[in-house]
């Protein structure tokens, strides 16, 4: 977690001073960049991401990094997990 310069605070912690569950993104099957529970992947050949989806996974290329968009509603979970 980085620091705040305007307000001091640490970016990423809740209210309460607990930080949120670790997460990372990984592109997968459908060609969309999802985020998985845990510190990394651990080559497993699949998962349930945050929004639900179960897709299989494997190492991505360096091309499905750049090309592979965000899920929408990954991003909107990990987001409300830190909103105050």
């Amino acid at each position: 977690m980085r620091d705040s310069r305007k307000n001091g605070t640490t970016a990423g912690a809740q209210r309460d001073g607990t930080a949120p569950p670790q997460h990372y993104w990984l592109p997968s099957s459908d060609q969309i960049r999802h985020a998985f529970r845990g510190r990394r992947w651990r080559n497993q050949d699949t998962d349930t991401s945050i929004c639900g989806e179960n897709v299989s996974m494997r190492l991505p290329t360096e091309a499905e990094w750049f090309t592979a968009p965000t899920c929408p509603e990954c991003n909107r979970s990990l987001k409300a997990e830190v909103a105050p």
